[in-house]
Parts: structure tokens; sequence; C-alpha cells
């Protein structure tokens, strides 16, 4: 499908309010649609992919402009609740988790993977909550991702190996060995590995909530790895990290969503709209 320009699919959008009655929901990919739509009433809401968060906001803004009703995007946090850069835009909903998929680790739905992917014998004998266990670990490059940012490094996170950045019999992360195998695999040997170590530690000191920090698809890429022997015995290609999100994603039922702080966000939006409907009946 070809991606539209925010003005093409805030017009497309204005044209669709004049023939239904149906909510629309404005999100940043198919996988958010996915999700969307495993949750949300598809007969009273109609979900339209913008293809990045900027495309989201932007048409969110246009449509803000233009005073059309019934319309609510939402995108991930990246690092807005720590840089204080939300969007200040009406009917914007900005995840309380950096990213979808951290909400998704955050709720039941992971305990629900972890009973189908994992063995019980090998989940009940892991000495730590592995829910913390994980974003213990994710805090670390979480930490190095944001001081990337804001000193514009352009370190390279995409195609992480994240079997090299843990310890194989924990999910325990040595800082300064995530350092070097970041800068290596961003071909930055320029940089100085303890003057960044000293960065990063600083930042660890200052967090209060690692949920404003941790990227899911970092947790999703470390449980891929402990599904493999740590926490189960799956074969790699089973549990690759865009799957587990999947299964996430399909594990996430609508009482999870009730518990969120993004469902309380939906309800609140329903009662400021009152003509419209997103969220499903309670069964």
């Amino acid at each position: 499908m070809a991606q539209r320009t925010p003005h093409g699919l805030a017009n497309s959008i204005r044209l669709k309010r004049q023939l239904n009655s149906k909510c629309f929901v404005v999100v940043e990919g198919h996988d958010d649609r996915l999700f969307f739509e495993n949750v949300l009433d598809q007969d009273k809401c109609q979900i339209e992919v913008a293809f990045g968060k900027r495309n989201v906001t932007a048409v969110m803004s246009i449509l803000e402009t233009g005073c059309v009703p019934g319309v609510v995007g939402v995108v991930d946090a990246d690092f807005d609740h720590i840089e204080d850069t939300h969007p200040s835009i009406n009917n914007l909903i900005v995840l309380e988790t950096v990213d979808l998929e951290a909400l998704l680790i955050r709720s039941r739905a992971l305990d629900r993977v972890l009973v189908n992917w994992g063995k019980r014998e090998k989940t009940t004998r892991f000495p730590e909550n592995i829910r913390e266990a994980l974003l213990t670990a994710a805090l670390w490059i979480g930490c190095l991702r944001l001081y990337s940012l804001r000193s514009q490094l352009n370190l390279r996170f995409r195609d992480v190996r994240y079997s090299r950045c843990i310890d194989s019999k924990s999910f325990a992360v040595n800082p300064k060995n995530l350092i070097t195998k970041i800068l290596d695999h961003s071909q930055r040997q320029d940089l100085s590995v303890q003057e960044i170590m000293s960065r990063v530690n600083s930042i660890h000191e200052s967090i209060v909530d690692p949920w404003i920090l941790c990227f899911g698809k970092d947790m999703t890429g470390i449980l891929s790895v402990g599904l493999r022997h740590l926490l189960g015995s799956n074969k790699s290609q089973d549990i690759r990290p865009e799957q587990l999100r999947r299964y996430l994603s399909l594990g996430f039922c609508p009482r999870d969503l009730e518990e969120s702080e993004l469902g309380r966000e939906l309800h609140d939006w329903e009662e400021r709209n009152p003509t419209y409907r997103i969220l499903k009946s309670p069964v």
C-alpha cells in the first residue's frame, strides 16, 4: 500500500467523516493497527495507519485546525516523558511507556507468552521476577539510547545482537561491554568508552521510573534470547523479536487495556466525545 502524506490522510479522514459516524483512530504503523484491532470495537471505529509518529502528529494537528470531530491519535512516548517534549495537540494520546511493546510487556500478556513459550521448570527456577529482570537489563540500553540522542551521536541500535550484550546465564548487562558492542556495531571506535560509561551511569542513577526509558523492542530482543535457553528451549526462528511482539499483542486482552493508562485515556476521550465510541463493551 502506498504511503499517503499527512495532508492526504487527513483529507481522506475528513471525507470519510461525511459518509459514516464511526470514530477514527490514527496509529503509527501496521503492527499498531493489528494491536488496536484486537482490543477496540471495530464496529464503532476505523483504524488508520499514518506511517510514523511524526505523521500521526501532523494528521492530528491538521484535523484539529479543521475542527474535524471523532478522531483520536495514539503514538509511542519514545523519550517524550523524560525529555518533557509532549506534543500539545488535542485528541492525541501519548503512551505511558516508551513504545507499545513495553506496554505489552508491562501487562499480563507477558505472563501468557511465558506460559506458552517458556518451560515451567526454567521460569520457576529463575531467581528474579522475569518482568523486572527484563526492565533492569533494558534500562542500560535505554540510558545509552538517550545519551546518543542528547549528544547527537547517532549510534546504531537496529539489528543489534542482544545475545552479545547480556549474560547468557541471566539477563544481566555489563554496561561497559554493552557500550563497546554498540560502538563496534555503529562503527564509532573514535568515541571513548570510558567517557560514555560515565555519562550513561549518571543517567542511570537519575532514573526513577524505568518504564519511561526502557524500549519494549529491547526487552523483546532480550526475552527472545532467554526463551532459547534460560527460560525455554525454543528454536531462534520460532521466537524472533518480531514474532514475540505478535504473540504479546495477541495475548493482550480488553481487560488488560482497562487496567492500563492507555485504556483510561481512551475512556476519558469517550467521555469528552459522547457521540463516538471506541472501546468494547464490558462482557
